[in-house]
């Protein structure tokens, strides 16, 4: 689900994307596309971002122990 989503920027070694998305520059528009399919902003911030910030802070806090 929506906490587990996130996006990457890698493309390298794709021979084909979508529409606009040629590179980085267009990452914008899989967020217009979610605001228009009616997610709120704070589920796009958790897929823009915000999921991958929260699971590298539990792994970083757990390997201390």
């Amino acid at each position: 689900g929506i906490d587990h989503v996130g996006i990457g920027s890698d493309f390298d070694g794709i021979e084909v994307t979508p529409d606009g998305l040629d590179d980085i520059s267009g990452m914008y528009l899989i967020f217009e596309e979610m605001r228009n399919r009616g997610y709120s902003e704070p589920e796009i911030e958790k897929v823009a971002g915000g999921n991958f910030l929260r699971l590298l802070n539990d792994v970083s806090s757990c390997s201390g122990e």
